[in-house]
């Protein structure tokens, strides 16, 4: 190093002479993959991470957050790490205890409903020692105090890197989709987890806007279903983590299933097409890796026009619901090769819509012409969603 005086030489090291604590090599899992990476490159939260949760109103910010405190409150059950803690300031008792019927140990997190001063609050979870803090919401508690969101965000994050405490913030955005509150808050924070629904397959999303830990920049799928929490390509039932293809097996998929008791309805058909691809995904996963296919990126999407057609390049599948909507028992196909399948598989509008979504599917496996090969393997997509159809016993 040059030779510097004294007082300014205080001020400055060598980066080799960093010496990086220990406890921040070892990132809090949560059991789940897809969510692990997504949160970070190490894979789960980083010991001291602070995170701001952005989204409009209802869009699920809170259910996803406390998604992430009941995965590490299973870990805590367990006895590997300490509970961790929620600081409700939007949800009523009764709306935080319904919560507990839909998403499994979350009746191990501690709760308060209160935070008056942060000062206190921080000496509180000092002692305390959770594994994690939500606060719900920036807003809740700041008003319309600009002032008093930075002084959250400012204390909280010196809290988390003094106590290696890892810290989400549950915060709102305009109907333009911008924060809510001083942009600076954005550059105080480690990582930007925004929640938006998808404009092309309507579906809510999570995805990161920013990260100093690195971490899955694809967005994630996030659901509210009866069946459970959909995150990823896997569901989060009362019962446990399940993937598509063993809930069919267990027990239907549950769109599929309104879809099929009728009359048509559009809606109702996208959900169960949706299921029924996602579950064809998982059914094909290995035979896509060994083509070296990845279908993960699909866009599925639904549009009030006539064209249905998967892209050449995999990248989507579109479904015109105008079209989808005249195919009712007894259409004939373009392509005499379908007109068979038809015919043996389908006796309802919702059997030939369905047969719509295998026949967009097969074009995935690399089929570009509707040749005997594609409706080869097309028959055999069908048997494998037969439970998607009125009569399974007909496939």
């Amino acid at each position: 190093m040059h030779n510097l005086p004294t007082s300014i030489a205080s001020n400055w090291t060598s980066i080799k002479d960093i010496k990086v604590p220990e406890i921040m090599f070892n990132p809090i899992k949560l059991g789940t993959p897809e969510l692990d990476t997504f949160l970070s490159e190490q894979g789960g939260l980083v010991p001291s991470q602070v995170i701001l949760f952005t989204g409009e109103p209802g869009v699920g910010k809170t259910t996803a957050s406390m998604f992430i405190l009941s995965r590490l409150a299973k870990r805590a059950a367990e006895g590997k790490i300490n509970a961790p803690a929620f600081i409700s300031l939007e949800m009523s008792d009764f709306q935080l205890k319904m919560q507990t019927k839909r998403i499994q140990h979350l009746d191990r997190v501690m709760l308060t409903s209160r935070m008056d001063d942060i000062d206190n609050m921080l000496r509180e979870l000092t002692i305390i020692q959770p594994s994690c803090v939500v606060i719900d919401s920036l807003q809740k508690w700041a008003g319309e105090s600009n002032g008093k969101q930075l002084e959250c965000v400012e204390k909280f994050y010196k809290w988390a890197k003094k106590t290696f405490i890892p810290v989400i913030m549950i915060g709102h955005v305009n109907k333009d989709g911008k924060y809510k509150g001083p942009s600076s808050v954005l550059h105080e924070i480690d990582t930007h987890v925004h929640m938006y629904r998808d404009t092309d397959t309507l579906e809510v999303v999570l995805s990161v806007g920013k990260t100093r830990f690195g971490g899955h920049i694809t967005p994630l799928p996030f659901s509210i279903e009866p069946v459970g929490l959909r995150i990823g390509s896997r569901y989060f039932t009362p019962e446990g983590e399940r993937s598509v293809a063993d809930l069919m097996k267990d027990q239907g998929l549950p769109g599929v299933e309104d879809f099929k008791s009728g009359p048509y309805d559009d809606k109702k058909f996208e959900t169960a097409a949706k299921q029924v691809i996602e579950f064809l995904k998982e059914e094909y996963r290995e035979e896509f890796k060994r083509k070296r296919k990845s279908v993960d990126k699909t866009v599925i999407r639904f549009r009030d026009v006539k064209d249905t057609y998967c892209k050449s390049d995999n990248s989507v599948i579109q479904f015109g619901l105008k079209t989808i909507r005249s195919w009712k028992p007894g259409i004939k196909s373009k392509y005499a090769g379908e007109n068979f399948i038809f015919d043996k598989f389908c006796r309802t509008h919702q059997d030939n819509a369905m047969e719509v979504v295998c026949h967009e599917f097969t074009h995935l496996f690399g089929f570009s012409k509707h040749n005997k090969e594609f409706f080869t393997k097309l028959v055999e997509v069908c048997k494998k969603v037969r439970f998607a159809f009125s009569d399974p016993s007909l496939v």
